[in-house]
């Protein structure tokens, strides 16, 4: 996996658990806000360094309150990131719903973690 977008989550296990199993060259986080950004971007950068991985590491903002907005970012994400595989194991509901419509209409992988199996799911070719 090349690129992986991750749909922000407020557990900071489900933000870095996908980066953990695939080793992406490039982490794209989606759906923090600017206080999130500022809170925690320091830490992940420090949790891959530690790690010895050499990640390129983004973090790309939306209003999600606008799902149209979420839709369009999300939809320029992919774009911008054909190799790109979209994380819907944890993030905002806004998040999910456009992660979920972009990927169909872009025809990008979705995957997620299934805790009952311990594993992860393709949810789209």
């Amino acid at each position: 996996m090349k690129t992986l977008v991750e749909l922000f989550d407020d557990s900071p296990i489900l933000n870095i658990l996908t980066s953990v199993a695939f080793h992406p060259e490039k982490l794209i986080f989606f759906g923090a806000d600017a206080e999130q950004i500022k809170e925690s971007k320091n830490d992940y950068i420090r949790f891959f360094e530690r790690r010895h991985e050499n990640i390129d590491i983004e973090f790309v903002q939306a209003d999600m309150s606008d799902i149209k907005n979420v839709e369009s970012v999300l939809e320029n994400i992919i774009t911008n990131n054909p190799d790109c595989v979209v994380d819907v194991t944890g993030g905002k509901d806004t998040a999910l719903l456009a992660a979920g419509m972009s990927a169909v209409k872009l025809g990008a992988p979705l995957i997620a973690f299934d805790r009952q199996k311990n594993k992860y799911i393709k949810k789209r070719e």
